[in-house]
């Protein structure tokens, strides 16, 4: 099991998606899987070369090994998605958002600002309802 950054990259385009687990070789299996049923992570550009290029077209590559907690993860995830949309001619499949992790979980996924402030504001709405029903059975 090895935690940190990968690159998903079709050999033929060259293009690539940069992508973060806490255990790369599960979720390699899980792309795959996805893939093979046409999925592409929910990715048109992946389903579209995928249809184009076969499964045997992609290819992964582990960027980094990282160690310690998601923020560490997010923070060498983002830094490889900023160098490889800077550097790949062919670019990249992610989508054109930053890397954030909900409420510090390791196995997130992507948002927009907007999702997760709404995210946060539901969460201290219902721990405020919590207090309120631990208020009313005192």
């Amino acid at each position: 099991m090895t935690a940190g950054v990968y690159l998903i990259w079709n050999t033929v385009t060259d293009r690539a998606y940069v992508g973060s687990s806490v255990d790369i070789e599960r979720r390699w299996v899980a792309h795959r899987r996805s893939l093979r049923r046409g999925g592409g992570a929910q990715n048109r550009g992946m389903r579209s070369d995928l249809r184009r290029h076969g499964l045997d077209s992609f290819a992964i590559e582990i960027l980094e090994v990282v160690d310690g907690d998601g923020v560490a993860l997010e923070a060498a995830e983002q830094r490889w998605l900023d160098h490889e949309r800077a550097s790949r001619r062919a670019g990249v499949y992610n989508r054109d958002r930053p890397v954030v992790r909900r409420d510090g979980m390791r196995t997130g996924y992507r948002v927009r600002e907007s999702e997760l402030e709404r995210f946060i504001a539901d969460r201290e709405r219902a721990a405020d309802d919590d207090d309120d029903d631990d208020d009313e059975e005192a």
